[in-house]
């Protein structure tokens, strides 16, 4: 039986660094997240699999992935 992981990857809105005029809410009255948190896998496997994928998708490097994958295998 083969399992699929589903990763969302939500983009950050992005700023016009340029504008002159740019409003700054202030932070007591922002909300607080707008996004619900991500859902982390919760199984060692489960994690291990979306390891490999960012890997394989070369979002993470080599030395990320050894160590993220040494972390998750130490929890055990």
């Amino acid at each position: 039986m083969e399992q699929v992981i589903s990763i969302s990857l939500r983009a950050l809105p992005v700023r016009d660094t340029d504008a002159q005029n740019e409003f700054i809410p202030d932070s007591s009255t922002a909300p607080q997240s707008t996004f619900p948190p991500a859902a982390r896998p919760q199984t060692v496997e489960q994690r291990l699999q979306v390891l490999d994928i960012l890997y394989k998708q070369e979002l993470i490097t080599i030395d990320e992935y050894n160590q993220k994958k040494r972390t998750i295998l130490d929890e055990l």
